[in-house]
Formats: structure tokens, C-alpha cells, sequence
């Protein structure tokens, strides 16, 4: 807090009768003392920002000097509101906290600032590692470190795509990147290996985003049917000096955005919730079709700090991303989610009933709320839960309307489970409402390669899930989107669905379907509400 000094005085005047004999007058009375009266109270005057001493300034240092994720928020914005006047140190706690919003939906992240070896990190922990193919070079770069590639065929980095950068069909996200040619793309031809340089790209019809023969950047798109809905910037981009591009999908608005150095730099538009092409491809950095007769897209320059969003990004965002500095690389610490709005919640170590460690019920005690199973069809309490054979256990629950979402309705519905080894191979139901046959439905399911799946009338396919304990949620935003968070990160955004349907609620598998769940379930909450980012960072 401030210190000020008091700037009020209290200045006192005592009258004094004089008695002065004057001949032939009676002396004067003497006048009553004036009355002493409070003075108005100081106001306080801020100091000139960086004087000696001046604690504001001094203890919000202190409060910024550690990572973002650190911050004291509160005592940092009480500071900042007395002192109106500290537009600097507003403007790097505005900027840290912009830089922690940008570790939302961060599912891949190569700095390139690998000096050696044959593997790419990504930085984001996520383990979608890249892989060198052919021989790039080291170099500087713009952030840290960088790879020179030799437009040679060969050169790149290749990362795997049966992950949370897969199944774009309905999804948003952002691809970004820093590069700088060593010259246009010189390719004569559309089909000539270096008539694209490839930044961000799988191959196919191919998808990400590139560079072209005139200098402009590109993000390649394609909805069903090969119907392109990709642009390319309006601004061109000199060869030999560093460049920012950011190429992103807004599922929710049916938009293709392309950015140049943090400015927009056009769109296209298309019919929100059109499903796009499937790509089955691994994505590569700095080729899209190694050692190719044709469309190789072999970059001739260097690439930097290459980032994969599962959400389109927002305009100060990538601003943020297009001034090249360090941000982040923590998030801040999560918090418990209330019960606000709470309207169901199941959870293996209460309400369950069980005979000989086969469960007979097992209920939401507070709000009496309980599924019920029949002869073979139940499942077993074990430590690690309430486990499903996936041969034909599962509970089922009439429909009940506190369970019914329109698409202006947020919801989120979360679940704890544990797998022995990694589910693979089939279709799996966790929590489903209604199914293909009761329209619209909704619910969290696994596909055969083991991705989460937000399901409805388009789903949304997040990431692969593995053995141990993990927590998933389904959220949708009304009116706007849907999100798949895994431990805490998102990984999927797509546009917001109709869930109202009648049909019964499944546990543990999916009405008319043989789509049974293989594991252990901890605990399942839905909230009529959508829960806040930091009620989700659960690890």
C-alpha cells in the first residue's frame, strides 16, 4: 500500500482582547475565539511513477517477477487499480496473462531448438514427438533455435497424426509458424515439387498451411466432396527475412482464417457444421510428401517455433504469438469445481450396493438418482473402481429432464476412469444419452483407435486415451461450441449441438448398440452449467 504523507493543516487563530484606554470610550469587548474546525481530509497524491521508495511500483516487481503462472492475481490487480497511472506494468500483466491464455488448446508445440539427434520434442509434454527424416540443418532462428531445410526432397520433420492433431472433420483449430525463405517456390508447374513450400502440412489432397509461387501464404483446406475452403493472405511475404503465418479452422462460424505477422489477411467462408474431408496422413514439417515425383512442397528456407491449436485462435492472440518473444510454458494451478449446478453425480466410493463385489445399485445418494442393472449385466466393485467387462455390463436410467440440452445449453459432463492397458479396436460407450436411433444424443465415448469422442449428430473426436487414471470432460458452450478437455487440456473444439433427445441414459455402454465399456469408472458429475478453464485443470 501507498504511504502517504498528511498534506492537511490545521492552522488555529486565538483572538486576544486588547484593552486600550481611549480617552472617553469604554474599552472593547473582547470578540469570542473562532470555533476550531476539522479540515477536510487529505487526499491521497500518487507518487511520480519510479521515485525512490515508491512501494506500489516496488511490490508489483516483487509480485511479477516469477512466471505468470505464479502471479498473485489479485494483489496485482488491487495494486494496479490505485495506481491508474502504471501503463507499463499494466501492459506485462495484460501480456502474461494473454501468454498463459495462449496454453489453452496447445496440443503441439516444436520449437525446433533440437541441436541434435533424430527426434523432434514437443514442448508441450502431450508426447506428439516429431521425427527427422532426411538431414535438416541447425541454425538460428527466430525464437531460440531453428531447421534449415534444402528443398531437396528430403528434408523434414514427420509426426504422427492418431492423435488429438486427427479426425478434423468437425473440428476448429490453428496451425502457426515462423519461416524464412530463401526464395519464392520456383516450381513451373502445380504438380512441381517446389511450387509450395510446405510449413505445417499432411499430404493428399494436402492440408496446412504453405507458401506459394507468389509470395503469399496459404492455408489449404477441403470439405466433403474435395470442395476447397482454404485461402490464401492478401499480403505477400518477402524471401529472406523471418515471417509470422497462422492458418486456422472456426468450425463454429464456418471460417478459414489466414493472419500474416499478427494482421488478418482474409477468410473464406463456408455452411458451419459442413464436415470436412478425412485426411489419414502424417503431418510433416517442411514437406508434405517426402521423396515424391510430384507435390513434394519441399521447403527451401528455415522454420521456427511451429504450434498446433485444437481452437481457432483470437486476433490479440495471435498478435501475442507474431511479436516473437518467450511466453509461458506453465499453466496456472486448478481449483476444485463446485457444485453449482450440479444435477447428477455418481462416485465408486458411495451410494453403491453391492453382493459378493457385484454391484446390485449404485446411485446419486443426495439426489436419489439410481440406475439400475439386471442379472449378468452388472458390474464388479474393485479398488481401482467400478469395473466393466465390456461384454454387456452397464446401468440404465429413464430419461429424466434435468438430463435434456438444446443447443443454446451448456452442460458439462465429467468422468474419472482407469484403464489396465490402453483401450483399442472398438467402439466403447462411457456415458450415453440416447443413440443414433433417438435423435438428438449425446454422450462420451471411445472409437476404435481409442480416441475420446464428445458424441452427437457430428462428433467431435478428442485424444487417445491410455493406461492409468484419466479424467475427461464434455462441455458445451451454448449457443456456440463444444469442447473435449483430457486432465485438463483441451483438445477438441467444435460447434454446439442439439442434445435433447428422449432416449434412456447408459452407463457403461450404448442403447441397441454392442459398443460396452472395458474398464473401471471412479466417478461421473454432469452440470447443467459449463464449468470454468481453471475448474478443469484436474491432473
Amino acid at each position: 500500500l501507498a504511504l502517504w504523507g498528511s498534506l492537511g493543516f490545521i492552522a488555529v487563530v486565538g483572538g486576544v482582547g486588547l484593552t486600550i484606554a481611549l480617552a472617553g470610550r469604554k474599552p472593547p469587548i473582547s470578540p469570542e475565539p473562532p470555533a476550531i474546525v476539522d479540515p477536510p481530509p487529505s487526499r491521497p497524491r500518487p507518487a511520480p511513477s519510479g521515485e525512490p521508495g515508491d512501494i506500489d511500483i516496488d511490490q508489483l516487481r516483487r509480485l511479477m517477477a516469477g512466471p505468470p503462472a505464479e502471479w498473485k492475481r489479485d494483489a496485482i490487480e488491487a495494486a494496479l487499480a490505485r495506481r491508474p497511472d502504471l501503463e507499463g506494468l499494466r501492459k506485462d500483466y495484460a501480456r502474461g496473462l494473454a501468454g498463459l491464455g495462449l496454453l489453452d488448446g496447445l496440443v503441439g508445440h516444436w520449437p525446433l531448438d533440437d541441436a541434435e539427434g533424430s527426434v523432434v520434442r514437443d514442448a508441450t509434454g502431450r508426447g506428439n514427438d516429431g521425427k527427422v527424416i532426411g538431414a535438416p540443418l541447425r541454425a538460428p532462428g527466430k525464437i531460440g533455435g531453428a531447421f534449415r531445410f534444402r528443398g531437396n526432397d528430403e528434408d523434414g520433420v514427420e509426426i504422427p497424426a492418431a492423435n488429438e492433431l486427427d479426425t478434423l472433420e468437425a473440428k476448429s483449430y490453428s496451425l502457426c509458424a515462423w519461416f524464412k525463405p530463401d526464395q519464392r517456390p520456383a516450381g513451373k508447374e502445380l504438380k512441381s515439387n517446389d511450387s509450395w513450400y510446405a510449413l505445417l502440412t499432411r499430404p493428399g489432397l494436402h492440408l496446412g498451411l504453405c507458401y506459394d509461387r507468389q509470395g503469399h501464404a496459404e492455408f489449404s483446406s477441403w470439405l466433403d466432396g474435395q470442395k476447397q475452403n482454404g485461402h490464401v493472405s492478401s499480403d505477400t511475404i518477402a524471401p529472406g527475412a523471418w515471417a509470422h503465418a497462422v492458418g486456422l479452422i472456426d468450425a463454429v462460424e464456418g471460417k478459414c482464417r489466414v493472419y500474416v505477422n499478427g494482421r488478418p489477411s482474409g477468410e473464406s467462408t463456408w455452411a458451419p457444421r459442413t464436415r470436412h474431408h478425412r485426411h489419414t496422413g502424417a503431418w510433416r514439417i517442411g514437406i508434405a510428401g517426402p521423396q515424391s515425383k510430384e507435390w513434394s512442397w519441399s521447403m527451401k528456407g528455415l522454420i521456427d517455433d511451429v504450434r498446433f491449436y485444437a481452437r481457432s485462435l483470437a486476433p490479440e492472440e495471435i498478435a501475442l504469438l507474431a511479436e516473437g518473444v518467450p511466453l509461458p510454458a506453465a499453466a496456472p494451478p486448478g481449483r476444485t469445481p463446485s457444485n453449482d449446478g450440479l444435477v447428477f453425480h455418481l462416485r465408486a466410493d458411495a451410494g453403491v450396493a453391492a453382493d459378493g463385489g457385484v454391484v446390485n445399485a449404485w446411485g446419486d445418494v443426495e439426489r436419489k438418482i439410481a440406475p439400475h442393472s439386471e442379472d449378468d449385466e452388472r458390474p464388479t466393485v474393485k479398488p481401482t473402481g467400478i469395473v466393466w467387462d465390456g461384454k454387456n455390463d452397464k446401468l440404465a436410467l429413464h430419461s429424466l429432464p434435468e438430463f435434456l440440452f438444446k443447443e443454446s445449453d451448456s452442460f458439462t459432463l465429467m468422468a474419472r476412469v482407469h484403464f489396465e492397458t490402453a483401450p483399442r479396436g472398438r467402439w466403447m460407450g462411457l456415458f450415453t444419452k440416447g443413440s443414433e436411433r433417438v435423435p438428438p444424443w449425446y454422450g462420451l465415448y471411445l472409437d476404435p483407435e481409442g480416441r475420446w469422442v464428445f458424441g452427437s449428430n457430428l462428433n467431435l473426436h478428442g485424444s487417445p486415451t491410455k493406461a492409468g487414471t484419466t479424467t475427461v470432460t464434455a462441455l458445451q458452450i451454448g449457443g456456440r461450441e463444444r469442447r473435449i478437455y483430457v486432465d485438463g487440456t483441451r483438445v477438441a473444439t467444435g460447434p454446439s449441438m442439439d442434445a435433447s433427445g428422449p432416449g434412456d441414459l447408459w452407463i457403461g455402454g450404448v442403447k441397441g448398440k454392442s459398443e460396452y465399456f472395458n474398464g473401471a469408472i471412479q466417478e461421473i458429475r454432469l452440470w447443467r452449467r459449463a464449468l470454468e478453464p481453471s475448474e478443469l485443470l484436474i491432473k
